[in-house]
């Protein structure tokens, strides 16, 4: 059986400066077994992709991925749509995630983003 873990995420943009780029954590309250690759973390800003069949409001994740969902803005202080700039291993600082979470950089324009993260372990589903 996968073990699945779920939160949420939320971060404040300031300004209009193209250069701000908003940091977020997620932080895994029980670790993973193990680090997962760039390729195995993904932000979708709607629908879904290989790998992350969930939703802002249900997120989910296959074993081996980490799922980002973004959603509207808080009390309805909408952002649009924040572009990803990275989501990194605080341990490495590299792209991808740590036993033990991640840091999700994004751009865009002032406002407050937010959305939830699915986290699955185990490796990775063959596709069908």
């Amino acid at each position: 059986m996968t073990a699945t873990r779920s939160g949420v995420w939320s971060m404040v943009k300031h300004t209009t400066d193209p250069m701000e780029i908003v940091l977020s954590e997620i932080s895994f309250t029980i670790p993973i077994n193990e680090a997962l690759p760039s390729g195995r973390v993904h932000f979708l800003t709607g629908g879904t992709t290989e790998g992350c069949p969930g939703s802002v409001t249900n997120p989910k994740a296959d074993p081996g991925n980490l799922c980002v969902y973004s959603g509207p803005g808080l009390f309805g202080l909408g952002a649009g749509t924040p572009t990803l700039t990275f989501i990194g291993n605080p341990a490495t600082g590299s792209a991808g995630a740590s036993k033990e979470g991640a840091l999700i950089g994004v751009n865009g324009n002032p406002g407050i983003y937010s959305g939830t993260w699915a986290v699955a372990e185990g490796p990775p589903q063959e596709p069908h």
